[in-house]
Order: structure tokens, then C-alpha cells, then sequence
């Protein structure tokens, strides 16, 4: 496998590492469509749920109406026709359940007592069912059906709960108003049993009364307001009052005959059922409306991944034909080195392993024109020319070396004896100077290939490495990336006093606010405040109070506190000589202070020696060389700097004079 994978073109590599994140994408997509579509389904359920909770209600209605219709007749009143044309009608609705799918109402025929109603109905037709028989095989089978009428709770339906809730109440108090409504028809006809109905319909009626109590609890408020304008400007207010007087009073009011109280106490259920109906109306619109929601939902999320996929897909594609071209050109550029040209350009494109690339062949390039420069410079007699060998193995520039040496040696044997070892001593130290660079590229070269090879290691074997291999080559890594910090740190602290810039007017001011800029992405990633306040300006070499305060602000930033902003405020104050006069001259002191991490007071001399820390190098990044280097640049401009903490922030302070040439320091 890891052979296949090696022989494979480049863009087919890359094809096959896009190919993971696209088939991700493809099940991702397909995992949310199957989701959005299981909503639907659950919500088409419950939309099933409500009509069949609607029917259910229309049944128990026409059971009502079938169940005093059926007493009449058995009573010996005339309207058996009206009788057999309520039947239809029931039997509809009856089928109507039959026909659902709904587990809840499974066989429902059968512990509903709606087989023992059809023979009660038999025996209505043949004359020989009691009429107060036919009113309790009725009334159990309304009961029965009651319990079926469920509200369901959906997070999809919460919208429609309360007028849910409304319905299922309505068709409660319907239930129970309809029972004592029968009753107090039945003493009305017949005038016999009176005490023993009142007794037997008080606890109905105190069902009834707490069902109207939670339904004006827990229904939306356009539901309860219906229900209230329905009381006052209707016949349920009078059946209402009635109902309450009798069982107020123990007694049935007279005032009313048994056709009559049929007649006001239908139409005030006939209010109750119009209010439900258009609850139901509410509720199917609302149910309708959010079903219409998810699909949109639904149809969206597919456009938009659809839309992502395509642009992954493009994205794909435009990343290999990029990268394949700048392979070329830069395959291109190493075959014209090859072929011993000097005037190959590259163009750097891109900051990644390919920009790495193409900066090495830059720079093989620019340093083989800088080695034939040299050789014809050499030619030419100008043995000052600086030849910088690329390695010990680099042949070519270690020959040119050689062959500049000899005939330096060669043109200066006619030279005088003074001459001779002035020259001598102007050699020893450009070969110190030279001896210093090369054994620092020597120190780097090794660690740079340690780090290059051990990360080549780690991506070229990472499928047979083991964890603890590939953390041992990831250490090796970091471990060079460490030393060669602190080799340049090393040359950045001994080359102060070796920069070439003279002493002149430095804006601190100016140099604070570059280096804030510089740092602008650091500083937002930390939520950092940088204060700088009024700066001088002081005679003094610009880059290395530059890398002074650079040096202090990065410090500041790095040992700030965990969960809190750093703070860093940067301002001066002037001061005087020792005595206070013109002839010490005029300092300027610089406070840098933050309110970072600290440190103790007995530290405050350790934290300025070379490669001194105060901390572990995994709990804070360094060389331990930043403050021995500020401490040496201070020092090379005749200043001086010290440190104060209180283990909550630092401050460091910095006295350097206004111009050079003034070595009295301030005691601090």
C-alpha cells in the first residue's frame, strides 16, 4: 500500500486525501436528510393524531344526540325516524376510526361496548329495551370513548398544546353536560326518582365543574375568551345557571318542561361543539403551517449542502491544477540549475511546504550567482570578496576559498614586515569574524536537517511508527527548533556591540507604536491593551532599541495570566544627574509595566542573566536569552534597567540618557 501510494502522480495524492472529506460530506448529507424526513413523518403522525382526535369528538357527539333520541322512543314518544337517521351518521364516524392506523384505537370495538350498543340498538327497534338501560349503555360507551381522545405532546406541536389541550377539555365538558343533561331530561319525563338522579348525577356534575375550572386554567386565551363570550350571550349560559341552581337548590327547578330544557340545553352544546370546531380549524392551520416549515427547512438544508458539495468539489479540483503547476514551474527552475545557469528566477507563491520549496531553490540559485561572482571578483584581484561555504560537503566554495587564500598569500609575499603583520592581524580577525559565522552555520545546518528530517520521518512513516516513535521524532524536532533559537539568540547577544549603524536621534514613541503594530495579530489573539504614553527621543542605535522594547512588549504578552487580558502600559518621565543639574546631564526613565503572571522578589537579578528562566520551557516558549539581550543593549548605550514585582505584574524600568557621551547613571 505505502508503495502504491508512493508511485501515484501528485494530483492523484491529493485527489485521494479530498476524497475522505467528500465522502464525509455525502454522509453527512444523507444523515440530515433522513433526519429532516423522520420529522416529517412524526409530524404527519401527529397531524393524523389530531384528525383522528377530531373524529372521536364528532362521534361522541352523535352518540349524545343518538342516546336521547333512542330515550324518547323508548319512552313511548313518537321519532323513530329521527332515531334511524342519526344512526348513518354514527355508523360513519364509527368507520371513520376503523380505518385508522393509529395503535391507540386498535380494536377499539371491542372494550368500547360498541358491538353491546348494537344490540341495544336491536332491541330499541323491537320495543323491549328499558329506557334507563338504554341511558347507561349509552352513557358507558361515551365514557369509554372519551379515553381515547388523547392530546399528544410533540416539541413539533407545543404551538398548538394549548388549543390541543382546549379541545380535549371541550369534549370533556361536552361529555359530562351531556350526561346531566340526559338525567335531568329523564326526571323531567318521567317525574319518578328524583332524589336517587340528584344523588347519583352530583359527582358527574362536580367532574364537570372542575373540567370547566382547568379548561379556563390551561386553554390559550382565544379559547377561554370564546368560551366566556359563549356563557354570556348564549344558551349555555341558561343551561349553566339551570345546572347550577338545581344542584345548589337539591331540587329540580319547574320552571322548564322536558322539551324545553332539551331545547336550550342542545343548543348551548351546540356552542360548545361550534367552538370546537373552530378550534379544530386553529389547530389544522397551525399543524399545516408548521409541517410546511419543515419541509422548507428540509428543502433548504439539501440546497445549501448540494451548493457546499459543488464548491468542494470545484475547490478540489482548482487545488490540484494550482498545485500541479507550480510543481512544473518549479521542476522547471531545478533543471535550468542543473544545467549550470545562474539567472534562474522563482517567484514565491505560497507559504506552505511548495513556498518552503521554492525559497530552496532561490537560494541555491542566488547562491551559486553569489560563488560565481565571487570567483571572477577573486580573478580580478579583490580577495575582500566574502565566500560563505552552504555546508562542509559544498566543494565549489571551500575550492574558491582555497584558491582566494593562495593567491592572496601569493600577492602579498613582496609586502613589507609591518605591512605584512598588520595584514596578519586584520586576517585573524576577519577569520575569527568568519570562524564565528561558520561554526554558527555549522551549529544550525545540523539541527535544521535533524528538524527537517525527523518531520520528514514523522509524514513518511506515520502509518508504521508507533505513538511513542512518532512523540520521540516530534521531541527531536522541537529540541532542534530550541537550539537553533538559542544559536541566534547566542549571536544576537555577543553582536551588539557589532552593529554597523551609528548612534543617532531614536523616536521611542514611534518605535513602541511599530512594534504594537507588528504585533497586532498576537495582541488581538490575547485581547491585549497596549498604553503607550509620552515617549521621547534619545540619541541612541534605532534597531536596537527596537529589539529593546520589542524584546519587553513579547514579554509582557507571553507571561500574561491565564483568563485575563494583559494590560501593558508604556510611558517616561524625565530626570536629572545625581545632583540635579545640567552638567550630569538629562535622563529619561521608561516604565514598562503589565499585569501578567510576575515574579518573586528574589528573582529580580536572575531574571537578566543568559539563558536564565523562571519557568519550565513546556509551561513558556524561550531562550532565556530575551532580557540578558535588553540588559546588554541598555548597557551599550551607558543605561541602565531593573525589574519590580509584586507577584501580580511586573515593571520594568529603563534609564538612558538624552544623548550619548554622558555616563553618569541615576541609582535606581
Amino acid at each position: 500500500m505505502n508503495r502504491f501510494f508512493r508511485n501515484l502522480p501528485f494530483a492523484g495524492k491529493l485527489l485521494i486525501i479530498g476524497f475522505i472529506p467528500f465522502i464525509f460530506l455525502i454522509y453527512l448529507l444523507i444523515q440530515v436528510y433522513q433526519e429532516k424526513n423522520e420529522k416529517l413523518t412524526i409530524l404527519n403522525l401527529y397531524i393524523d393524531r389530531v384528525h383522528q382526535s377530531a373524529t372521536l369528538s364528532s362521534l361522541i357527539s352523535a352518540l349524545q344526540e343518538e342516546r336521547k333520541l333512542s330515550f324518547d322512543y323508548a319512552l313511548g314518544k313518537a321519532g323513530y325516524s329521527d332515531v334511524k337517521n342519526i344512526r348513518p351518521i354514527t355508523d360513519s364516524l364509527l368507520a371513520a376510526v376503523d380505518k385508522s392506523n393509529d395503535p391507540a384505537v386498535e380494536k377499539f370495538r371491542e372494550y368500547t361496548s360498541i358491538d353491546r350498543l348494537m344490540q341495544t340498538r336491536s332491541h330499541i327497534d323491537s320495543n323491549k329495551e328499558d329506557p334507563n338501560l338504554i341511558m347507561h349503555n349509552y352513557s358507558n360507551t361515551i365514557f369509554r370513548l372519551n379515553t381515547l381522545n388523547t392530546v399528544p405532546d410533540n416539541i413539533y406541536l407545543r404551538p398548538v398544546y394549548k388549543d390541543m389541550v382546549a379541545q380535549k377539555l371541550l369534549t370533556e365538558i361536552s361529555t359530562y353536560l351531556g350526561i346531566i343533561r340526559s338525567n335531568v331530561y329523564n326526571v323531567l319525563v318521567t317525574k319518578k326518582y328524583i332524589t336517587e338522579t340528584l344523588i347519583g348525577t352530583l359527582g358527574t356534575y362536580d367532574v364537570y365543574k372542575s373540567y370547566e375550572n382547568e379548561f379556563l386554567m390551561k386553554s390559550s386565551p382565544e379559547a377561554i375568551k370564546a368560551y366566556q363570550d359563549a356563557k354570556k350571550n348564549s344558551d349555555l349560559e341558561t343551561t349553566s345557571q339551570y345546572i347550577d341552581s338545581v344542584f345548589k337548590n337539591f331540587r329540580f327547578d319547574s320552571s322548564l318542561t322536558a322539551d324545553q330544557w332539551w331545547q336550550i340545553s342542545n343548543e348551548g352544546l351546540e356552542r360548545i361543539t361550534g367552538l370546537q370546531h373552530t378550534i379544530w380549524n386553529r389547530i389544522e392551520n397551525k399543524v399545516q403551517a408548521i409541517n410546511k416549515a419543515e419541509q422548507r427547512v428540509r428543502d433548504t438544508t439539501l440546497f445549501f449542502f448540494v451548493l457546499v458539495l459543488n464548491i468542494f468539489i470545484v475547490l478540489m479540483i482548482y487545488t490540484v491544477a494550482v498545485t500541479t503547476r507550480m510543481l512544473r514551474d518549479l521542476k522547471t527552475a531545478a533543471e535550468k540549475i542543473a544545467k549550470g545557469s545562474t539567472q534562474v528566477k522563482v517567484k514565491h507563491e505560497s507559504n506552505d511546504v511548495i513556498g518552503s520549496l521554492a525559497d530552496c531553490i532561490a537560494e541555491i540559485a542566488q547562491s551559486n550567482h553569489e560563488l560565481a561572482g565571487a570567483a571572477k571578483a577573486i580573478g580580478n584581484g579583490d580577495f575582500h570578496v566574502v565566500v560563505k561555504p552552504r555546508s562542509d560537503e559544498d566543494v565549489l566554495a571551500n575550492s574558491i576559498i582555497q584558491m582566494k587564500e593562495a593567491l592572496r598569500l601569493y600577492s602579498e609575499k613582496m609586502e613589507a614586515l609591518v605591512k605584512e603583520r598588520t595584514e596578519a592581524l586584520e586576517n585573524s580577525n576577519r577569520d575569527l569574524q568568519r570562524f564565528a559565522h561558520v561554526v554558527s552555520h555549522d551549529l544550525k545546518e545540523p539541527l535544521r536537517k535533524v528538524s527537517m528530517f525527523a518531520e520528514r520521518l514523522v509524514m513518511d512513516e506515520s502509518n508504521t511508527l508507533s505513538a511513542n516513535s512518532k512523540n520521540y521524532l516530534v521531541k527531536i524536532g522541537q529540541s532542534a527548533v530550541r537550539m537553533s533559537n538559542m544559536i541566534d539568540g547566542i549571536l544576537a547577544y555577543y553582536s551588539v556591540h557589532t552593529v554597523h549603524e551609528s548612534f543617532g536621534i531614536a523616536d521611542l514613541k514611534a518605535i513602541a507604536k511599530n512594534i504594537k503594530s507588528d504585533l497586532e495579530l498576537l495582541i488581538e489573539q490575547k485581547s491585549a491593551t497596549i498604553i503607550i504614553g509620552n515617549l521621547p527621543q534619545v540619541e541612541g542605535v534605532p534597531v536596537l532599541l527596537n529589539q529593546l522594547f520589542y524584546n519587553l512588549i513579547n514579554n509582557s504578552l507571553k507571561f500574561s495570566r491565564k483568563e485575563v487580558p494583559p494590560r501593558i502600559t508604556i510611558d517616561s518621565r524625565k530626570k536629572n544627574g545625581e545632583n540635579d543639574s545640567a552638567a550630569d546631564g538629562v535622563f529619561y526613565e521608561i516604565t514598562v509595566k503589565d499585569n501578567g503572571i510576575g515574579f518573586e522578589a528574589d528573582s529580580v537579578e536572575k531574571i537578566f542573566g543568559i539563558f536564565s528562566r523562571l519557568h519550565p520551557q513546556t509551561s513558556y516558549e524561550g531562550t532565556g536569552l530575551g532580557l540578558a539581550l535588553c540588559k546588554r543593549i541598555v548597557e551599550y548605550h551607558n543605561g541602565k534597567i531593573w525589574a519590580e514585582s509584586n507577584g501580580a505584574g511586573a515593571v520594568f524600568k529603563i534609564l538612558l540618557p538624552q544623548k550619548q557621551g554622558v555616563h553618569t547613571v541615576l541609582n535606581n
